[in-house]
Protein backbone atom coordinates (compact mmCIF):
# COMPACT_ATOMS: atom_id res chain seq x y z
CA UNK A 1 0.00 0.00 0.00
CA UNK A 2 2.87 2.27 0.89
CA UNK A 3 4.26 1.43 -2.72
CA UNK A 4 0.94 1.72 -4.51
CA UNK A 5 0.55 5.32 -2.87
CA UNK A 6 4.17 6.70 -3.45
CA UNK A 7 3.17 5.80 -6.84
CA UNK A 8 0.36 7.81 -7.24
CA UNK A 9 1.70 10.49 -5.57
CA UNK A 10 4.44 10.86 -8.46
CA UNK A 11 2.51 10.35 -11.19
CA UNK A 12 -1.27 10.08 -12.02
CA UNK A 13 -2.53 6.50 -12.29
CA UNK A 14 -3.44 7.16 -16.01
CA UNK A 15 0.47 7.75 -16.66
CA UNK A 16 0.95 3.98 -15.97
CA UNK A 17 -1.99 2.20 -16.05
CA UNK A 18 -1.41 0.45 -19.59
CA UNK A 19 2.54 -0.11 -18.51
CA UNK A 20 3.76 -3.53 -18.27
CA UNK A 21 6.47 -2.34 -16.13
CA UNK A 22 4.87 0.88 -13.81
CA UNK A 23 7.42 1.60 -11.30
CA UNK A 24 9.74 1.31 -13.52
CA UNK A 25 8.41 4.15 -15.78
CA UNK A 26 7.90 6.05 -12.61
CA UNK A 27 11.56 5.81 -11.84
CA UNK A 28 12.34 6.57 -15.46
CA UNK A 29 10.06 9.64 -15.36
CA UNK A 30 12.07 11.17 -12.05
CA UNK A 31 15.45 10.40 -14.09
CA UNK A 32 16.63 7.33 -12.35
CA UNK A 33 17.32 5.56 -15.56
CA UNK A 34 19.49 3.24 -13.33
CA UNK A 35 17.15 3.04 -10.49
CA UNK A 36 14.72 1.52 -13.07
CA UNK A 37 17.26 -0.39 -14.40
CA UNK A 38 18.08 -2.18 -11.28
CA UNK A 39 14.26 -2.55 -10.56
CA UNK A 40 13.70 -4.78 -13.80
CA UNK A 41 16.92 -6.69 -13.76
CA UNK A 42 15.32 -7.25 -9.83
CA UNK A 43 11.47 -8.32 -11.18
CA UNK A 44 13.28 -11.06 -13.89
CA UNK A 45 15.10 -12.56 -11.16
CA UNK A 46 12.83 -12.33 -9.09
CA UNK A 47 9.95 -13.74 -11.16
CA UNK A 48 11.08 -17.68 -11.50
CA UNK A 49 11.22 -18.11 -7.61
CA UNK A 50 7.48 -16.65 -7.39
CA UNK A 51 6.33 -19.21 -10.45
CA UNK A 52 8.32 -22.10 -8.61
CA UNK A 53 6.56 -21.09 -5.17
CA UNK A 54 3.05 -21.17 -6.92
CA UNK A 55 3.99 -24.25 -8.92
CA UNK A 56 5.16 -26.04 -5.56
CA UNK A 57 2.31 -25.30 -3.99
CA UNK A 58 -0.08 -26.12 -6.70
CA UNK A 59 1.07 -29.76 -7.13
CA UNK A 60 0.66 -30.20 -3.15
CA UNK A 61 -2.61 -29.74 -3.77
CA UNK A 62 -3.26 -32.04 -6.43
CA UNK A 63 -1.45 -34.46 -4.27
CA UNK A 64 -3.85 -34.16 -1.53
CA UNK A 65 -6.77 -34.12 -3.76
CA UNK A 66 -5.23 -37.79 -5.22
CA UNK A 67 -5.15 -38.81 -1.68
CA UNK A 68 -8.49 -38.10 -0.79
CA UNK A 69 -9.77 -39.91 -3.82
CA UNK A 70 -10.73 -36.69 -5.90
CA UNK A 71 -8.35 -37.64 -8.35
CA UNK A 72 -6.81 -40.40 -9.71
CA UNK A 73 -4.87 -42.27 -6.96
CA UNK A 74 -2.05 -43.55 -8.66
CA UNK A 75 -1.07 -39.89 -8.96
CA UNK A 76 -0.40 -39.86 -5.25
CA UNK A 77 2.59 -42.25 -5.00
CA UNK A 78 5.91 -41.09 -4.35
CA UNK A 79 9.07 -42.29 -5.73
CA UNK A 80 11.44 -43.95 -4.10
CA UNK A 81 13.07 -40.76 -2.34
CA UNK A 82 9.73 -39.78 -0.99
CA UNK A 83 9.00 -37.17 -4.00
CA UNK A 84 5.92 -36.85 -5.56
CA UNK A 85 6.56 -36.97 -8.75
CA UNK A 86 4.00 -37.82 -10.24
CA UNK A 87 1.69 -35.45 -9.58
CA UNK A 88 4.73 -33.07 -9.99
CA UNK A 89 4.76 -33.93 -14.06
CA UNK A 90 0.75 -34.31 -13.98
CA UNK A 91 0.91 -30.35 -12.66
CA UNK A 92 3.99 -29.61 -14.99
CA UNK A 93 1.74 -30.93 -18.30
CA UNK A 94 -1.61 -29.16 -16.95
CA UNK A 95 0.33 -25.10 -16.44
CA UNK A 96 2.17 -26.32 -19.84
CA UNK A 97 -1.15 -26.32 -21.75
CA UNK A 98 -2.34 -23.74 -19.99
CA UNK A 99 0.34 -21.60 -20.77
CA UNK A 100 0.51 -22.83 -24.50
CA UNK A 101 -3.23 -22.14 -25.61
CA UNK A 102 -4.36 -19.24 -22.72
CA UNK A 103 -2.65 -15.53 -23.76
CA UNK A 104 -0.84 -14.78 -19.93
CA UNK A 105 -2.67 -11.88 -19.11
CA UNK A 106 -5.85 -14.09 -19.72
CA UNK A 107 -4.01 -16.68 -17.63
CA UNK A 108 -3.44 -14.06 -14.96
CA UNK A 109 -6.81 -12.82 -14.43
CA UNK A 110 -8.32 -16.09 -14.48
CA UNK A 111 -5.69 -16.89 -11.70
CA UNK A 112 -6.94 -14.10 -10.02
CA UNK A 113 -10.44 -15.15 -9.79
CA UNK A 114 -9.54 -18.50 -8.45
CA UNK A 115 -7.58 -16.74 -5.74
CA UNK A 116 -10.37 -14.42 -5.00
CA UNK A 117 -12.92 -17.36 -4.76
CA UNK A 118 -10.64 -19.27 -2.61
CA UNK A 119 -10.64 -16.46 -0.03
CA UNK A 120 -14.28 -16.06 -0.49
CA UNK A 121 -14.32 -19.75 0.30
CA UNK A 122 -11.80 -19.13 3.41
CA UNK A 123 -13.94 -16.27 5.16
CA UNK A 124 -17.47 -18.47 4.31
CA UNK A 125 -15.86 -21.63 5.83
CA UNK A 126 -14.42 -19.72 8.63
CA UNK A 127 -17.97 -18.22 9.92
CA UNK A 128 -19.46 -21.56 9.48
CA UNK A 129 -17.05 -23.51 11.69
CA UNK A 130 -17.74 -21.25 13.83
CA UNK A 131 -21.20 -21.66 14.25
CA UNK A 132 -21.38 -26.00 13.27
CA UNK A 133 -18.27 -26.02 16.26
CA UNK A 134 -17.83 -23.41 18.43
CA UNK A 135 -15.77 -25.78 20.99
CA UNK A 136 -14.08 -27.14 18.27
CA UNK A 137 -9.83 -26.95 18.72
CA UNK A 138 -7.73 -24.39 17.13
CA UNK A 139 -4.36 -23.53 17.13
CA UNK A 140 -5.40 -19.82 16.45
CA UNK A 141 -8.29 -17.90 16.71
CA UNK A 142 -9.29 -14.46 14.44
CA UNK A 143 -10.01 -12.04 16.36
CA UNK A 144 -13.38 -9.68 15.66
CA UNK A 145 -14.36 -13.28 12.84
CA UNK A 146 -17.75 -12.08 11.39
CA UNK A 147 -16.48 -8.59 10.87
CA UNK A 148 -13.45 -9.64 9.42
CA UNK A 149 -15.09 -12.34 7.44
CA UNK A 150 -17.86 -10.44 6.22
CA UNK A 151 -15.55 -7.90 5.36
CA UNK A 152 -13.28 -10.27 3.43
CA UNK A 153 -15.85 -11.87 1.04
CA UNK A 154 -17.40 -8.42 0.16
CA UNK A 155 -13.81 -7.12 -1.26
CA UNK A 156 -13.25 -10.30 -2.91
CA UNK A 157 -16.79 -9.92 -4.68
CA UNK A 158 -16.07 -6.23 -5.73
CA UNK A 159 -12.59 -7.27 -6.96
CA UNK A 160 -14.13 -10.40 -8.62
CA UNK A 161 -16.79 -7.43 -10.08
CA UNK A 162 -13.91 -5.21 -11.11
CA UNK A 163 -12.10 -8.23 -13.40
CA UNK A 164 -12.61 -8.20 -16.95
CA UNK A 165 -16.04 -9.30 -18.36
CA UNK A 166 -13.78 -12.17 -20.61
CA UNK A 167 -12.32 -13.33 -17.45
CA UNK A 168 -15.70 -13.33 -15.20
CA UNK A 169 -17.23 -15.56 -18.51
CA UNK A 170 -14.28 -17.91 -18.91
CA UNK A 171 -14.51 -18.48 -14.82
CA UNK A 172 -18.02 -19.59 -15.07
CA UNK A 173 -16.98 -22.24 -17.69
CA UNK A 174 -14.08 -23.26 -15.53
CA UNK A 175 -16.01 -23.99 -12.37
CA UNK A 176 -18.56 -25.67 -14.45
CA UNK A 177 -16.30 -27.84 -15.88
CA UNK A 178 -14.94 -28.63 -12.39
CA UNK A 179 -18.03 -29.53 -11.20
CA UNK A 180 -18.99 -32.21 -14.09
CA UNK A 181 -15.58 -33.50 -12.88
CA UNK A 182 -16.50 -33.42 -9.73
CA UNK A 183 -19.57 -35.33 -10.31
CA UNK A 184 -18.15 -37.74 -12.78
CA UNK A 185 -15.15 -39.24 -10.41
CA UNK A 186 -14.77 -37.69 -6.90
CA UNK A 187 -18.19 -37.62 -5.75
CA UNK A 188 -18.18 -41.81 -6.13
CA UNK A 189 -14.48 -41.93 -5.31
CA UNK A 190 -14.19 -39.66 -2.16
CA UNK A 191 -12.70 -41.33 0.89
CA UNK A 192 -14.75 -38.63 2.91
CA UNK A 193 -18.24 -39.78 1.13
CA UNK A 194 -20.14 -41.51 4.49
CA UNK A 195 -22.20 -43.88 1.43
CA UNK A 196 -22.03 -44.47 -2.05
CA UNK A 197 -24.44 -42.58 -4.41
CA UNK A 198 -27.91 -43.64 -5.25
CA UNK A 199 -27.30 -44.68 -9.26
CA UNK A 200 -30.58 -42.45 -10.44
CA UNK A 201 -29.50 -39.50 -8.09
CA UNK A 202 -25.67 -39.94 -9.17
CA UNK A 203 -27.37 -39.90 -13.32
CA UNK A 204 -29.22 -37.19 -12.00
CA UNK A 205 -26.35 -35.27 -10.55
CA UNK A 206 -24.17 -35.91 -13.63
CA UNK A 207 -26.71 -34.58 -16.50
CA UNK A 208 -27.87 -31.91 -14.19
CA UNK A 209 -23.85 -30.47 -13.90
CA UNK A 210 -23.49 -31.66 -17.57
CA UNK A 211 -26.47 -29.33 -18.07
CA UNK A 212 -25.22 -26.49 -16.36
CA UNK A 213 -21.92 -26.30 -18.24
CA UNK A 214 -23.68 -26.20 -21.20
CA UNK A 215 -26.05 -23.60 -20.13
CA UNK A 216 -23.41 -21.38 -18.81
CA UNK A 217 -21.03 -21.86 -22.25
CA UNK A 218 -23.99 -20.87 -24.16
CA UNK A 219 -24.56 -17.68 -22.17
CA UNK A 220 -21.18 -16.36 -22.79
CA UNK A 221 -20.74 -17.07 -26.52
CA UNK A 222 -23.24 -15.44 -29.28
CA UNK A 223 -22.31 -17.27 -32.81
CA UNK A 224 -25.63 -15.52 -34.67
CA UNK A 225 -27.23 -18.68 -36.47
CA UNK A 226 -29.71 -16.43 -38.30
CA UNK A 227 -33.39 -16.70 -39.88
CA UNK A 228 -35.10 -19.79 -39.48
CA UNK A 229 -38.33 -20.54 -39.99
CA UNK A 230 -41.33 -17.19 -40.46
CA UNK A 231 -38.45 -14.68 -39.86
CA UNK A 232 -38.42 -15.90 -36.49
CA UNK A 233 -34.34 -15.37 -35.62
CA UNK A 234 -32.62 -17.68 -33.30
CA UNK A 235 -29.15 -18.35 -32.23
CA UNK A 236 -26.78 -21.45 -31.33
CA UNK A 237 -26.33 -19.36 -28.16
CA UNK A 238 -30.30 -19.47 -27.08
CA UNK A 239 -30.78 -23.27 -28.56
CA UNK A 240 -27.37 -24.61 -26.58
CA UNK A 241 -28.93 -22.57 -23.53
CA UNK A 242 -32.13 -23.99 -23.72
CA UNK A 243 -30.68 -27.23 -23.88
CA UNK A 244 -28.52 -26.94 -21.21
CA UNK A 245 -31.19 -25.86 -18.84
CA UNK A 246 -33.92 -29.11 -20.34
CA UNK A 247 -30.18 -31.28 -18.50
CA UNK A 248 -30.69 -29.47 -15.65
CA UNK A 249 -34.42 -30.08 -15.24
CA UNK A 250 -33.75 -33.76 -16.20
CA UNK A 251 -31.35 -34.01 -14.04
CA UNK A 252 -33.58 -32.50 -10.95
CA UNK A 253 -36.16 -35.18 -11.56
CA UNK A 254 -33.98 -38.00 -11.60
CA UNK A 255 -32.09 -36.78 -8.63
CA UNK A 256 -35.72 -36.19 -6.86
CA UNK A 257 -36.69 -40.25 -8.31
CA UNK A 258 -33.81 -41.33 -6.83
CA UNK A 259 -34.49 -39.48 -2.99
CA UNK A 260 -38.16 -41.05 -3.31
CA UNK A 261 -36.43 -44.40 -3.91
CA UNK A 262 -33.80 -44.48 -1.46
CA UNK A 263 -36.95 -42.97 1.12
CA UNK A 264 -38.98 -46.35 0.00
CA UNK A 265 -36.26 -48.41 0.42
CA UNK A 266 -35.38 -47.67 3.54
CA UNK A 267 -39.14 -47.12 4.96
CA UNK A 268 -39.25 -51.13 3.99
CA UNK A 269 -36.07 -51.86 5.49
CA UNK A 270 -37.45 -50.77 8.47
Amino acid sequence: MVVAAAAIGAMHYSGFANSTEPLALILRSLGSEGAARFLGATAVIALPTVILAFFYGQSRIFFVMARDGLLPPGLAKVSTRGSPTRITLFTTIVVAILAGLIPLDELAALANAGTLTAFIAVCACMLVLRVRAPDAERKFRTPWAWPVAIVGIGGCLYLLYSLPFLTQKYFLIWNAAGLVLYLAYGYRKSLLSERKPEPMQYTGLLIGAIGLLIAVAAFVHDPALGDIGDGLRFSRQLMAFLAGLGGLVVGAILFAGGRVSEAVAARKEK
